[in-house]
């Protein structure tokens, strides 16, 4: 059973800049998982590390960013990520969660 290191310190934004530089760091480009509900759409947000071997990744495709961020905005979600893990190594640790509000 792997633990979470409580030292490597997380970080929550919905600022696009912020979430664009972190990709970038990475060379991450967005992405999407086609829903077979909505053919063509914008299904779950990922993304595309482009490691070659991964292939979980074999079905992401990718998007532009003013798509993925359009559909960020619109699933009111916030980006947890990790700049480094607990040894200082860079993190490519993200989720997506819907944040709440104070205003509609």
């Amino acid at each position: 059973m792997h633990e979470h290191n409580e030292q490597a310190e997380s970080h929550v934004t919905t600022d696009h800049d912020e979430i664009r530089r972190w990709a970038d760091d990475r060379h991450a480009n967005p992405a999407t998982v086609d829903d077979p509900q909505n053919p063509g759409g914008i299904g779950a947000l990922r993304f595309d590390f482009d490691f070659g071997f991964d292939t979980e990744t074999s079905d992401l495709r990718q998007i532009s960013w003013d798509e993925w961020l359009a559909a960020f905005d619109e699933r009111g979600l916030s980006f947890s990520y990790q700049d480094t893990r607990a040894d200082g190594s860079p993190s490519n640790y993200f989720t997506l969660e819907e944040h709440r509000t104070g205003t509609t």
